[in-house]
């Protein structure tokens, strides 16, 4: 039962090795100022499409937490009056 458990092992270990063989150990790149950026502007859209998409659900994560079921008062709230 060991040996099918070391055998079965082995060819991750090689997997890994391989892996990190192929990983280079210095990068001669170059990263101008439009990098920073764009690496800032996503991070800014992220939060804000975060924050976009609490506000959309904001009546449901507030239900998810409230003791009472408040899921009827919001579904009122939002129909037209008829």
């Amino acid at each position: 039962m060991e040996r099918e458990d070391a055998s079965m092992k082995r060819p991750a270990f090689l997997l890994v090795v391989l892996a990190m063989a192929m990983i280079p150990t210095s990068a001669m790149a170059y990263l101008d100022p439009v990098t920073g950026s764009m690496v800032w502007q996503m991070a800014v859209g992220g939060v804000l499409a975060a924050a976009a998409t609490a506000k959309l659900y904001w009546n449901r994560i507030r239900a998810l937490f409230s003791k009472k079921d408040d899921r009827g008062d919001a579904d009122r709230r939002r129909s037209p009056k008829s």
